[in-house]
């Protein structure tokens, strides 16, 4: 009978179990760190993506449905700004379009651009329970290149914003002309821009709208500018997505060198879930309202301006027609700089003692579950207000103009395709005036145009995006077999 003899752990043996120990409290310590944030965290991920992308999240992401069928799988890679931040519409927008495309078993990748710690923790969370892997620094370097190269997209999908206030350069020019020319991508994947605005009309009608010289001189530079880029990108880029039908009919206005017209989708922005106090089923009827309400971050040149103009030339003329206690609060960040622009463009100190900066607010269901009448005074704007869209699904009646019904599907005076009118739509400032004061004021017209706007919001709900992101999805895999799109746009 053979002996067994236990010798001492030799010096590599007792390195590897150190390592292993040192691993396993590294990695407690991490995930006990991260605890507190995810706690936090998981209520607002079930508001934002609501219950079938909760589900999604909660299931193995390698688990495709029993529907999906593997050859039509698509690779896709998002190229972002950013890593989505909480307080961004657009960015909430962009999380529930990729959500719905990985609900049909889509593999996705998110490069961010930028990354601001503290900031973008919410953004990575809410990626990472949805299964699609989050990169962020992401510069346009040869690093970044190989992960596009490894992952080997079918499609890449560029946001275009031109977020910041002095940068004129946006993700797809620093991004498409490397993904085209990388011999590592063969076939070329399909390259797709999403655009939630029309950049350089944007800027050409803040500038018509600018009184100081200096101000209005930017604005027009920078739309040349902005412009310049669109029709070298769309001249570069296979598909396009925009949000509205307006944008979609700006951008085919501009003179793009291609060798076949640029194929563009129409996107509705999407009304986000509730997240804290939802609005009951049958809003608070108009006695148990009071005041006007307009929200807006401070940010947006487009609220800023608008308000400007609204409190210089209207309020003073519309609160005179009100009782003394009618108020007009403007909610969203910063509220410094709310308070300034109150100060500086209010006519009258009676006007000005009934305008309020509230601020940002966690909860904006109670704003506006507690206000009789939506304000909305765009002066300037492309894209979609979706401020407007808020008010609607909580039933507040809105005073707005034609920029604010853009995106709709709404007539020129405000009615849907029934004949209903959804919206009050002013052309100018004694409009505003006449239409704002009798909305307040005559309970039936209220009633009326409040069932009307409730109604017309559930258009925009979560069965929308589904429908129209299932079929734009199909596009895509129709274009990624057939390779159609290779020759379609301009070689550069």
């Amino acid at each position: 009978m053979s002996r067994v003899t236990r010798r001492a752990p030799s010096f590599r043996r007792w390195t590897q179990l150190c390592l292993v120990a040192f691993i396993f409290t590294s990695s407690t310590v991490v995930i006990f760190a991260w605890v507190p944030f995810t706690i936090a965290a998981e209520q607002s991920l079930a508001g934002i993506l609501g219950s079938g992308a909760t589900h999604l999240a909660a299931k193995n992401v390698l688990n495709l449905s029993s529907s999906t069928d593997l050859k039509n799988v698509l690779k896709i890679a998002v190229i972002h700004e950013r890593l989505p931040t909480e307080k961004s519409s657009s960015d909430h927008r962009l999380v529930g379009i990729l959500s719905e495309i990985k609900s049909h078993g889509h593999e996705l990748i998110f490069l961010g651009r930028g990354f601001q710690r503290g900031v973008d923790q919410w953004g990575q969370l809410l990626l990472t329970k949805l299964g699609i892997v989050p990169r962020a620094p992401c510069r346009p370097t040869a690093a970044t290149m190989q992960i596009i190269a490894d992952f080997k997209p079918d499609v890449v999908l560029y946001t275009m914003w031109y977020w910041g206030t002095n940068t004129n350069i946006s993700i797809p020019h620093m991004f498409l002309p490397l993904v085209r020319s990388m011999d590592a991508l063969t076939p070329r994947p399909l390259n797709v821009i999403l655009s939630d605005d029309a950049h350089s009309h944007r800027e050409f009608y803040l500038a018509a709208h600018e009184s100081l010289k200096k101000l209005k001189a930017r604005y027009e530079q920078r739309g040349h500018a902005i412009r310049q880029d669109e029709i070298r990108m769309y001249g570069m880029v296979d598909a396009l997505i925009t949000i509205s039908r307006e944008d979609a009919a700006r951008v085919r206005s501009l003179p793009l060198t291609r060798a076949s017209p640029l194929p563009i989708s129409i996107l509705p922005y999407a009304q986000k879930p509730y997240v804290g106090t939802s609005p009951s089923a049958i809003p608070a009827p108009f006695h148990k309202r009071s005041g006007f309400t307009f929200l807006g971050l401070s940010l947006v040149t487009t609220n800023t301006i608008s308000i400007a103009e609204f409190l210089r030339t209207t309020w003073h003329l519309l609160s005179a027609q009100l009782p003394d206690d009618v108020t007009f609060n403007i909610v969203g960040e910063e509220k410094a700089t709310w308070d300034r622009i109150i100060d500086t463009n209010t006519q009258t100190s009676a006007a000005r003692r009934r305008v309020r900066a509230v601020g940002w607010v966690e909860d904006v269901h109670v704003s506006l579950n507690e206000t009789r009448v939506f304000l909305s005074p765009i002066a300037a704007s492309t894209g979609t207000n979706t401020k407007n869209l808020e008010a609607w699904r909580h039933g507040v009646p809105t005073v707005t103009t034609l920029y604010g019904i853009q995106g709709y599907n709404l007539t020129l005076d405000g009615k849907d395709d029934a004949g209903k009118q959804v919206v009050l739509v002013a052309r100018d400032e004694k409009d505003f005036v006449d239409k704002a004061s009798a909305l307040y004021q005559d309970e039936a017209l209220w009633a009326e145009v409040s069932r009307n706007s409730l109604e017309h919001s559930r258009r925009f709900g979560p069965h929308m995006l589904r429908s129209v992101v299932a079929d734009l999805v199909q596009s895509w895999q129709e274009q990624v077999r057939s390779r159609a799109y290779i020759d379609a746009s301009r070689l550069v």
